[in-house]
């Protein structure tokens, strides 16, 4: 287990005091359950009894405010086109529980722009469905992402999470990597919604393959496919633009605005990154490549001043 010295805890917990100010959440209990903690452990972090907060407990904190030991390591989110278009979509579902459906291309930050909402805004709850795809791992996850316990008969965690959720002044789910939901779970998503429509905002999102399959599932009139498709408004966003030329021309800015953001200043150094993340064979980037072509720069530009 990771163990982390005093003054690494101090920097990790002054993180999750900034984190919950900027989150505006003001309820202690709030912020523990979207850190996944006890409300005792949040006390014990707030009041500097830090040697009555466990090891897994430090490493998930950790985690949340993105502490880092090396500071070649660092990230930071850089506002981009998708991301400015993702952050209003959520807080358009979250402030009015409305629901929506985003498909657009791989690697353009759709997760990263999930997961910075969700950590800088209270209420949210993020659901990967990737790995939550199934009738019960669906479940499961929507109530460790709420904080009720995952353990007992799969509709008393249900009916649990539907309940704590309602309690929320104003909830909003994210769904990533959405066409990898299975029937069942797209049934569990189903009575989620009925439950709490109106009173909570949900998000699915995922690339062209979610959108063909939840058409596919519609046009052979599969179990569950309709139903989510009215009730996600029948329409499929999109954050960039449909043109392939001008879709390029966002991939650059994009890739140049992750660049500044992490400390990459020159501009030679700038456009060979986006040069080197450009996939000349799509007619695409892709925004995962800017992240290793970022951190070799920093080594290189570290390896520089030490010389």
């Amino acid at each position: 287990m990771i163990q982390f010295t005093d003054l690494e805890k101090q920097q990790i917990a002054d993180g999750v005091i900034r984190l919950q100010t900027s989150t505006g959440t003001s309820s202690d209990r709030k912020m523990a359950v979207k850190l996944g903690m006890s409300p005792a452990a949040f006390s014990f972090l707030k009041t500097g009894k830090y040697a009555s907060i466990g090891s897994d407990t430090w490493l998930k904190l950790a985690q949340a405010v993105r502490f880092v030991r090396n500071s070649a390591q660092e990230w930071k989110h850089a506002e981009t086109i998708v991301s400015q278009y993702l952050f209003k979509q959520f807080e358009m579902c979250q402030t009015m529980g409305m629901t929506a459906m985003l498909a657009d291309d791989p690697g353009i930050g759709k997760t990263h722009s999930m997961n910075e909402y969700a950590r800088t805004h209270a209420d949210v709850m993020t659901i990967d469905c990737s790995v939550s795809n199934t009738k019960g791992s669906f479940i499961r996850a929507v109530a460790k992402a709420v904080g009720v316990t995952a353990k007992g008969r799969l509709q008393d965690i249900l009916d649990s999470a539907i309940y704590a959720i309602g309690l929320m002044e104003k909830p909003l789910i994210i769904l990533d990597e959405s066409g990898d939901l299975e029937n069942g779970a797209l049934m569990q998503l189903k009575k989620l919604y009925n439950a709490l429509e109106m009173r909570c905002g949900f998000f699915m999102m995922g690339s062209d393959g979610f959108k063909a399959k939840i058409l596919r599932g519609v046009e052979y009139n599969k179990l569950g496919y309709t139903e989510v498709f009215s009730r996600f408004d029948k329409d499929f966003k999109h954050a960039l633009s449909s043109n392939q030329h001008e879709k390029l021309e966002e991939y650059r800015l994009m890739a140049a605005e992750i660049c500044k953001a992490n400390g990459i200043t020159e501009q030679d150094d700038i456009s060979r990154i986006v040069t080197a993340s450009f996939d000349g064979k799509r007619g695409t980037g892709d925004l995962r490549r800017v992240k290793r072509e970022v951190m070799k720069q920093r080594i290189i530009n570290s390896q520089k001043q030490a010389a």
